[in-house]
């Protein structure tokens, strides 16, 4: 678990896709988790819920935003292309093509 942290070493096309559908699943999860804690904000009760879902979703979406750029940027190295392409999947609107065509790349036989 650990290497999904680093930002060394290369990621295979099934290990990106595997992070990106997992990251995205779980920031969905706990999304709505978070925002269905943070609807009830009346009695102290439900303001410690809405509290504990707030960090609850902060810590999700770091964690996942981490793991994701982690991944990419190894994947952009498998594919023997410049890391740099990772910052193209945070242009709004255009992002998640970026993000597909590097899930897509074969593997560098050269940088392999």
């Amino acid at each position: 678990m650990e290497k999904y942290f680093k930002f060394d070493g290369v990621a295979t096309r099934s290990e990106y896709w595997g992070v990106m559908i997992i990251a995205t699943l779980l920031a969905f999860v706990f999304g709505l988790f978070g925002g269905f804690a943070l609807g009830f904000g009346g009695s102290a009760g439900s303001t410690l819920g809405a509290i504990f879902g707030g960090l609850v979703l902060l810590a999700t979406i770091v964690a996942s935003a981490w793991v994701s750029i982690a991944t990419c940027v190894r994947r952009c190295r498998d594919a023997g292309i410049n890391v740099w392409w990772t910052l193209g999947a945070f242009v709004p609107y255009i992002g998640w093509i970026v993000a597909i065509v590097i899930g897509c790349l074969k593997t560098d036989v050269q940088s392999a």
